[in-house]
């Protein structure tokens, strides 16, 4: 499906009510009532509803007597989306008719789905030709109606969209491909939006009073003190402590060099380490993966690595002095002005780490106003109670205490139910609940409210399932007899769950997670109970201890549906501690479980989810009358292949690792028939024959181990496995698949990456016509021929890079066009195909370390390309002058390359936010004058090309690169830099370097924050730097023939100044007035002979002068400076 109309900016179109009598919509729904209301546009509507969208469908939102026109025409003006069914009855109805006008009129997106109906039939044809003949013949309507009916028609005839013919009539997979559609859209719509920011809510109601009510308390009370903030935020579980820290994250991030948001540390610190809390730290600030033994180490690995950082900083959901004892000491070396915000449910563990009550903010729940809304978005997908629930709302939200959470899970738990004594009926529950602080209790009633499944799979997502992967969950509940995904979704429509649809994966509320595994621990049911606490979660068992009530729970326990078992608990935080679990490891839990083997009433039954390693599985197993296994999660199997006391027989997801494992089961008749999805990391050599039996597998994931035997080969009856959807192989010894490979038509995700020997695709290859995903990165050896893509036309994403042997890319990849990424680096390619501007629906396209001697004019035709990266291709002598109409693009990197200019019409690209340029001879870059087409250029002393980087806008709403922000240009050749009124108006980092003819720089852009011109060494001018009002770091490291600077007096906001090794800089004015310096690095500067002002910089910490002979100091002030700074090198 491609060619979706979109409006010109790409965006969703929302035309602004001219009432607030009706609610907003996302998407609205055109449809002819006769045809599908009741069945097709029905269930399109509840699957929109369950992934989170507000649908539009009449019959379900307009009450009885209401006037059908304004709601639907407010409905329409409101919807980011529109998607209309052409049924063969549409055309006979002036209603579906008259709102596809308007549809079209707001410019809007329009997805148009035929329903029994050909597209061809809309341009007049067949049925739909009959049906505006049946109009004109009756004479209602006048001749501009019927015109504007035909030509509506007309235009949509010509977007390509869904077909219920291609599908088969399987309606079930239409809705899916739809649906999958408008997320990638609302998806892409977020990124332009904010490329940065995270999501926060569905509905952010008094989102932004409790914002500026946290900014006026707390913020602008401490934003004076110059040191690093440590700010709390305290309250309620559910209370949107978490929401309100992701809304100041987001808005305040980009005020700081660095960032890192570090979600739910409780639970990190609790099943894992706090040394992986440092970890994630370290890695969120500095892109640094460090491994850390201790926290001690931890604490010291971040002091080194944060120093001179000036970052923000969110800890989240921090329950105990030891994380912050783990985490706070950043604070002492961080920037002046950097903030660090604390998250927790309890005061005084903020207090006992050093925080003051003054840097703590309480949060409240939300006043009755916000209260209501919040609700009513929930229930009634308005922000206002329809006509006679008033009272109920009123009633609900006033049990609720304004609490977010409540709200929103009673919201989904009552959505679209019109039954007033269902609702009477959940409010005298919620009434029976007296204590406010009672959250678990209020919540448990929308738990009671669920069906038998639903319950199951909310309590195995509790204790199992949170952060992974949907689908493997849901292949593990439809093995239960479930039906998994319709459970998750009914789930994720009352509020009890969270679908992360980018990574695929489960999250749920910490007071939802410990409601379910309370709930877990109490009850026995049919189903058995789930043993999670076993899992690392050393806090409850440090409790437990010294009355032995897990003995007494774990014997007690006749069915268990789960158990989840591991050896490696964090860390220890203290000797009794050290002393108690090592006790507890050899001696309390082993005879806890040895006792189950001995009288039959302490025998497990009906297992079905393990998740264990090393030889506990034997010993689990053993004692387990019948079991039935669905999910088995195997860490450390210390066995050669899958030993045969395993029962294999039911089980639908298998994930083993193991040093030692190289074949899966011995003897064919173990093959796990009913499997779905098999996950191996271990030095596997071979692949049982009896793999081909498993006729359900949709999933397959092996990596093998390096450095150990690998898996050379596949057997031909791997290609059996006509359900597989998605393969994995990571087996750098495998040097071909087999003949038959392309027999697994239904494959759609392959990922071959480092298959090293891997000399080839078979010529079935061809048959995988429902590919969406290959990646062959890595694969040295490979060759493509160019028949490889022939009856392929679904892909999406292609991953070539560092596929040495591929020298020229086939013809077929440019007819890809569903292609969204394409990755071509290290490769040997001469040329790309020159229709490659075919790929209409292409955004990304990478081209590095290759032999491309020129790009083909059609780059242009990209219409969708945002990201595009030439690096490494020396050949490379220009980039075609079609790279303007590139409107879209937000990234672009050129490095390597013998590029001498960049296209002129560069200027055009408004929505380019990076632009990096380096190594490369570059003499020239012209932004030119959008309006006249004027162009200013300045003459390279060496006389051998003209420069400029220079432009003046009459006209502000057509500036030269308006959005761009970073800007570099490493090992240029570009002599003069000036940038013009107009020209980038919202650059913020300028980072230059190495470029050895760059003399001097003219005006700047007053935006900056971050200037960088390091080793430009005929540099002898800076003139544009004395307006700089915004910038905080300016570094001019080994610019040797600088010999002088404009007064740096109104650059207030400068934090850290560096001008090492300019030997010739005589002087720095201005200094005095530079309130904010905390660094300034001048060494080396042998010339250099005053620094005035430097006895006002009050907050000054490190001064590095080392090597500067020539400096004078006034009588005094190099004591003064030694006592009072932290770091002084003479």
């Amino acid at each position: 499906m491609a060619d979706i109309q979109t409006s010109a900016t790409a965006l969703p179109t929302v035309l602004p009510s001219t009432s607030t009598k009706y609610p907003s919509y996302d998407v609205f729904i055109n449809h002819r009532g006769p045809d599908v209301k009741d069945t097709f546009a029905s269930h399109l509507y509840h699957r929109l509803l369950s992934h989170g969208f507000q649908p539009f469908l009449d019959r379900e939102v307009l009450e009885k007597g209401e006037l059908l026109s304004p709601q639907i025409e407010s409905a329409i003006r409101t919807a980011s989306y529109n998607i209309a069914i052409f049924s063969p009855t549409y055309a006979d109805s002036r209603w579906c008719l008259d709102e596809l006008v308007s549809i079209l009129k707001t410019g809007a997106t329009i997805i148009p789905l035929f329903y029994n109906v050909k597209p061809s039939e809309l341009r007049w044809t067949g049925r739909y030709a009959e049906s505006l003949k049946k109009h004109e013949q009756k004479g209602r309507y006048d001749h501009q109606t019927l015109e504007n009916w035909k030509k509506a028609l007309f235009e949509v005839s010509s977007i390509i969209g869904f077909e219920l013919e291609t599908y088969n009539g399987d309606e079930g997979k239409l809705l899916d491909s739809v649906v999958q559609c408008l997320l990638k859209m609302r998806r892409q719509a977020a990124s332009y939006v904010a490329k940065t920011g995270m999501y926060v809510a569905r509905y952010p109601t008094g989102l932004q009073e409790k914002v500026e009510d946290f900014e006026t308390t707390v913020i602008l009370q401490k934003q004076q003190s110059g040191k690093t903030q440590v700010l709390g935020i305290v309250g309620l579980g559910g209370v949107g402590k978490t929401t309100l820290a992701k809304e100041l994250f987001n808005k305040k991030s980009c005020d700081f060099n660095t960032s890192c948001f570090l979600f739910d540390c409780r639970e990190t610190a609790r099943q894992s380490s706090i040394c992986s809390l440092q970890c994630k730290l370290l890695m969120g600030l500095t892109q640094r993966n460090e491994q850390i033994d201790s926290i001690d180490e931890g604490i010291e690995i971040l002091r080194r690595y944060l120093s001179s950082s000036r970052a923000l900083v969110v800890l989240d959901d921090v329950d105990h002095v030891h994380q912050l004892d783990a985490l706070l000491p950043i604070k002492d070396v961080l920037q002046s002005h950097s903030l660090i915000l604390i998250t927790s449910r309890y005061k005084d563990v903020l207090t006992s780490s050093g925080i003051a009550e003054s840097s703590i903010y309480k949060l409240t729940g939300l006043h009755e106003q916000y209260s209501q809304q919040l609700f009513c978005s929930y229930a009634f997908l308005q922000p206002h109670p329809p006509l006679g629930f008033e009272y109920f709302v009123d009633e609900f939200c006033r049990a609720c205490g304004g609490l977010p959470l409540s709200l929103k899970v009673f919201g989904g738990l009552l959505c679209q139910k019109k039954d007033k004594s269902y609702w009477e009926g959940q409010l005298d529950k919620l009434r029976q609940i007296k204590l406010p602080t009672e959250i678990q209790e209020r919540l448990k009633i929308s738990y009671d409210a669920l069906d038998g499944e639903e319950k199951q799979i909310f309590l195995d997502i509790a204790c199992y399932f949170i952060g992974e992967d949907r689908d493997m969950a849901i292949r593990v509940w439809d093995g239960s007899g479930w039906n998994g995904l319709v459970g998750l979704l009914n789930l994720e429509s009352k509020c009890l769950v969270e679908l992360d649809i980018e990574n695929n994966t489960i999250n749920m509320h910490d007071h939802l997670r410990d409601l379910g595994r309370n709930i877990a621990a109490d009850q026995e049911d049919s189903f058995g109970r789930r043993l999670w606490r076993t899992t690392d979660d050393i806090d409850y068992l440090w409790q437990q201890s010294r009355n032995l009530q897990v003995i007494t729970e774990v014997r007690g326990i006749r069915t268990v549906r789960g158990l989840s078992y591991f050896y490696h608990i964090r860390e220890p935080e203290s000797d009794e501690e050290v002393t108690w679990f090592k006790n507890w490891c050899d001696e309390v839990l082993g005879n806890c479980l040895r006792k189950l083997i001995d009288p039959k009433p302490y025998r497990f039954r009906k297992l079905q989810l393990v998740a264990t390693e090393d030889r506990h599985l034997e010993s689990i197993l053993r004692r387990v009358e019948s079991p039935n296994l669905i999910w088995l999660r195997w860490i450390n199997c210390p066995f050669s292949c899958l030993p045969p006391w395993i029962p294999m027989k039911n089980v639908r997801v298998l994930e083993v690792v193991g040093t030692k494992l190289e074949k899966l089961w011995q003897a064919e008749s173990q093959a796990p028939l009913e499997l779905r999805e098999l996950h191996v990391y271990a030095p596997l050599s071979v692949f049982p024959k009896s793999i081909g039996q498993m006729k359900h597998i949709e999933k397959i994931v092996v990596t093998c181990m390096s450095d150990l035997i690998h898996l050379k080969i596949l057997p031909e009856e791997f290609c059996h496995l006509s359900s597989l959807r998605y393969l994995h192989l990571r087996c750098p010894d495998m040097k071909s698949l087999p003949d038959s490979f392309g027999s697994l038509t239904n494959l759609q995700h392959l990922n071959l990456s480092r298959c090293r020997s891997l000399q080839g695709l078979p010529n079935s290859f061809r048959n995988l016509i429902r590919l969406k995903y290959l990646n062959l990165e890595y694969c040295s050896d490979l060759t493509i021929s160019e028949e490889t893509f022939a009856n392929i036309r679904t892909l999406e994403y292609l991953n070539l890079s560092d596929c040495k042997s591929v020298d020229v890319l086939p013809r077929q990849v440019a007819h890809q066009l569903s292609l969204e990424i394409l990755i071509l680096s290290e490769t040997n390619l001469k040329e790309l195909p020159g229709d490659i501007g075919n790929l209409s629906n292409l955004e990304e396209l990478s081209l590095g370390n290759s032999l491309l001697e020129m790009l083909p004019c059609s780059l242009g035709h990209l219409s969708s390309l945002k990201k595009l990266w030439v690096c490494d291709c020396p050949e490379l002598k220009s980039l075609p002058d079609s790279l303007g109409l590139l409107t879209q693009l937000s990234i672009l990197w050129v490095g390597g390359c013998g590029i001498q200019s960049l296209p002129p019409d560069i200027a055009k690209l408004n929505n380019l936010v990076e632009l990096r340029v380096r190594e490369c001879p570059l003499q020239e870059l012209s932004l030119k004058n959008l309006v006249e087409g004027e162009d200013e250029t300045l003459t390279d002393p060496s006389g051998r090309r003209k420069v400029n980087l220079d432009s003046s806008i009459a006209n502000t709403q057509q500036q030269c690169m308006y959005r761009l922000g970073h800007l570099q240009l490493w090992q240029t050749e570009i002599s003069q830099i000036s940038f013009g009124e107009g020209v980038c108006p919202n650059l913020k980092q300028l980072d230059i370097r190495h470029c050895a003819y760059l003399v001097e720089i003219g005006a700047l852009p007053p935006t900056l924050i971050r200037l960088k011109l390091y080793k430009c060494r005929r540099l002898t001018r800076i003139e544009g730097i004395c307006n700089l009002t915004r910038l905080q770091k300016l570094n001019i490291r080994k610019c040797v023939e600088l010999e002088d600077l404009p007064s740096l007096e109104r650059l207030t906001a400068l934090e850290k100044f560096s001008a090492d090794e300019c030997s010739k800089l005589r002087r720095i004015k201005g200094l005095g007035q530079l309130a904010e310096l905390r660094i300034l690095h001048v060494s080396s500067c042998k010339a250099l002979v005053e620094l005035t002002g430097i006895e006002n910089l009050r907050v000054l910490e490190k001064l590095d002068v080392a090597h500067c002979p020539q400096l004078r100091w006034s009588e005094g002030i190099v004591e003064q400076l030694g006592q009072r700074l932290k770091f002084f090198n003479l």
